[in-house]
């Protein structure tokens, strides 16, 4: 096993009692892991298979982006949690409607064919009539009709939701673990654990509380807390400026003037992903990359990250979930874009118009209840993000727009001096975690 500190072990005898109370009560109770970053925590689970003598035990994170950290810091098998429990599924009802349609169509075709051999009127009447039709200009129009209905038939057909896998290969493990599970809401946490297999999670009490239902595991307190920052994490300046951060009491949140650079929106765009504290300066970061850029305003095309708004199980999409847009076609309510998610899965998901079209506009839709069911998505842009929604993801380079002062400002005003330095606090401290490579805090635009 690697050589853990002190803090980690007395960990792993926790969960050694934990794991060993589970086998005689058959009561799987989360474990709860915290620790703040550089603590150690993705070490320490990877040691957990070998503590507990398991050979089966899998992996599982809420985005795609956080899969791909995991699996990079040598965890496997690594999945999101989506991919592992839940199974894509068409409606059945739709499958059978345009089986039945296709199987109309070929007889009506068939007979518009034998039509065609025929050079008399007289002829083509009886053979319509004899087979049911009053007229050929009825038998026509019923062609037409069928042939009409195809495109939506055969959309429908394809439109993927999901559904619990009861033969997932989690069902059969001896151990999941879950890292980032801050976005992790109640419902996502008891198909889970409907496995009836024990369950370990990993996350960081010191991060921004999770908003839209997240939280399930994280709004607890933990089994074990790591607190101990490693001598070898202090050594990446992020891990060393997010723990300055943290451990800040004042207002200057542990940041000195060369932790800061100007804002420039040419800058942001150099980053996997920019991050901000209100809407309203997302969309004015949005709309001047995107300008850069030479997109047209508030409609997605090839090029675009998108980011879906709202859990949607009839899509098989999840609040928070990138895509990249690799072509958009023009639809009624909004446009039909070809994306590919975080794990390079490609399909075709009509969106709504509203979140594209400013921060008025994916305010209402979303208090609409739009995209919460049914066979289209409500996304938005991604170029720049609220910290809220970077919640379980992380990026290789990560842009930093430096709202703290409003922040505090609007925050003291409401509740007091020392949460508004509470929540900057933990805001910055989320912020700055999210950057895996490259962190940069830029001063506000103006």
């Amino acid at each position: 096993m690697t050589d853990l500190s002190a803090q980690q072990l007395a960990g792993i005898q926790k969960i050694q009692a934990w794991y060993r109370d589970i086998q005689l009560t058959g009561y799987p109770r989360p474990f709860r892991l915290f620790g703040y970053a550089g603590t150690g925590k993705t070490t320490m689970a990877k040691s957990i298979p070998e503590a507990l003598g398991l050979r089966n035990v899998v992996y599982g994170t809420y985005t795609g982006k956080a899969a791909h950290v995991l699996r990079s810091k040598g965890a496997g098998p690594v999945s999101t949690i989506h991919s592992a429990i839940y199974l894509p599924t068409t409606s059945r009802e739709a499958r059978e409607a345009l089986e039945d349609a296709r199987q109309e169509l070929a007889e009506l075709e068939g007979t518009a064919a034998e039509l065609s051999t025929l050079k008399h009127d007289v002829a083509k009447h009886a053979l319509v009539t004899g087979l049911g039709w009053a007229s050929v200009v009825e038998f026509a129009g019923a062609l037409d009709e069928v042939r009409e209905r195809m495109p939506a038939l055969e959309a429908a057909a394809r439109q993927v939701g999901w559904e619990l896998n009861p033969e997932s290969e989690w069902a059969y493990a001896d151990l999941i673990i879950l890292d980032e599970v801050s976005m992790v809401n109640g419902e996502l946490a008891r198909d889970v654990e409907s496995f009836g297999v024990p369950v370990l999670v990993l996350g960081d009490p010191a991060q921004l509380p999770p908003v839209e239902g997240g939280g399930y595991y994280i709004n607890a307190q933990p089994d074990h807390l790591l607190t101990e920052i490693h001598r070898s994490a202090l050594d990446n300046p992020i891990t060393a400026l997010a723990t300055r951060i943290r451990e800040s009491t004042g207002p200057a949140l542990g940041l000195t003037p060369n932790d800061k650079i100007g804002w420039s929106v040419r800058h942001a765009m150099q980053h996997d992903q920019v991050l901000v504290w209100t809407n309203k300066r997302r969309w004015s970061l949005i709309n001047g990359i995107r300008k850069v850029k030479g997109f047209p305003a508030g409609v997605p095309v090839a090029g675009d990250r998108v980011m879906c708004l709202t859990n949607n199980r009839d899509l098989a999409v999840f609040n928070g979930q990138q895509f990249d847009v690799l072509a958009s076609a023009d639809g009624a309510l909004g446009p039909t874009l070809t994306l590919k998610d975080e794990e390079g899965v490609t399909r075709d998901i009509a969106v709504y118009s509203d979140g594209f079209l400013g921060m008025d506009m994916q305010v209402q839709a979303k208090n609409s209840g739009a995209g919460r069911g049914g066979q289209r998505m409500l996304a938005t842009f991604a170029d720049a993000i609220t910290v809220h929604k970077a919640q379980g993801s992380e990026w290789e380079s990560v842009y930093v727009v430096d709202d703290l002062a409003a922040m505090m400002s609007a925050t003291a005003k409401k509740e007091g001096r020392e949460r508004a330095i509470r929540q900057a606090r933990q805001w910055l401290y989320t912020a700055s975690t999210r950057a895996r490579q490259t962190l940069t805090i830029a001063g506000r635009q103006g």
